[in-house]
């Protein structure tokens, strides 16, 4: 495999991740308006990253209790995997603007 081949592969998959996150976000927005911003980060196609930012602690608690991290990590795992024929490792960090800093993150949902 050339360099330019895994490159290519590796921005096709970073494109349909980065498609998929903007729509499971966009479709839970209404349910969590705490969500300020959500990335991504990594090409490997069994692990994905994702990182929620929420404006305060409390807000990120709410999200936790409601349980709708989960399903939004759910979500995007059944998403993906219609779209891509690979097994997938979602692992979805929820932080705030106070933790951005923090070498370490409250709650890791890994499925």
């Amino acid at each position: 495999m050339s360099f330019s081949f895994i490159h290519n592969i590796e921005q096709r998959s970073a494109h349909i991740m980065d498609t998929v996150l903007e729509a499971v976000v966009h479709k839970w927005r209404n349910s969590m308006t705490p969500i300020w911003r959500a990335y991504h980060h990594g090409f490997d196609p069994t692990a994905r990253y994702v990182t929620f930012i929420f404006q305060t602690a409390a807000e990120r608690r709410k999200a936790a209790e409601l349980g709708l991290l989960n399903q939004m990590r759910d979500d995007l795992i059944k998403t993906l995997q219609e779209q891509c024929d690979v097994s997938l490792r979602i692992q979805i960090y929820a932080i705030t603007f106070t933790d951005l800093d923090a070498d370490t993150t409250f709650l890791d949902f890994t499925s």
